[in-house]
């Protein structure tokens, strides 16, 4: 396999896995609509509600698309990244209004998901740039808070989890292409051979 049959292939992965992870998303984002209300100040309910509505009801209608038109491979990472950036926007919609750094464990779901989903070095590296800029924006604009050194641990573990479960990932399957390509080869030879 080529590396533009290879880097297609992996395309494909990621298209494939784009529809479930959209409609977890959006689940996600439901039940943060539904409980977040419940957690946060009361100034902030009806923002962070919509907010999280918003953010549901997008990643829902893009799960609705998913499953109804297949997109070409070659949009498949630029598809899971306008995904994160809408988690992206919520959560940074959260330390606006709150300022709390807990928050910070929504942008380390997001990364670890990327990292899981992702089958590209570049795209996973845009992700990631993506979550760091969210975090070091909130944390510079906020009030101190011993906390917020806490999350930049936190954030930057995640990342390395990421880094991790998406390079064993990318590997597992660049083996298993490569062992597909030999067998598909081999058995392309004792079919020539037979004749």
């Amino acid at each position: 396999m080529v590396d533009g049959q290879r880097a297609q292939w992996l395309n494909g992965i990621v298209r494939d896995s784009l529809a479930p992870a959209a409609f977890a998303a959006a689940l996600v984002m439901a039940l943060l609509a539904i409980t977040q209300p419940l957690l946060v100040v009361p100034e902030s309910r009806l923002v962070i509600m919509l907010s999280c509505t918003a953010t549901a009801l997008a990643l829902a209608a893009i799960w609705l698309a998913l499953r109804r038109f297949q997109p070409p491979a070659a949009l498949a990472h630029p598809i899971a990244a306008g995904m994160a950036l809408l988690g992206y926007l919520e959560t940074s919609v959260c330390f606006a209004e709150l300022h709390d750094p807990r928050h910070t464990t929504t942008l380390m779901l997001i990364v670890i998901a990327s990292g899981s989903v992702l089958l590209s070095r570049r795209w996973l590296a845009a992700h990631l740039g993506g979550a760091l800029a969210v975090f070091s924006v909130a944390a510079w604009t906020a009030p101190t808070d011993p906390m917020w050194s806490h999350f930049g641990v936190a954030i930057a573990f995640s990342m390395i989890i990421a880094a991790l479960l998406n390079e064993m990932r990318l590997r597992t399957l660049q083996r298993l292409g490569a062992s597909l390509n030999q067998l598909t080869h081999e058995l392309a030879e004792r079919g020539r051979a037979e004749h």
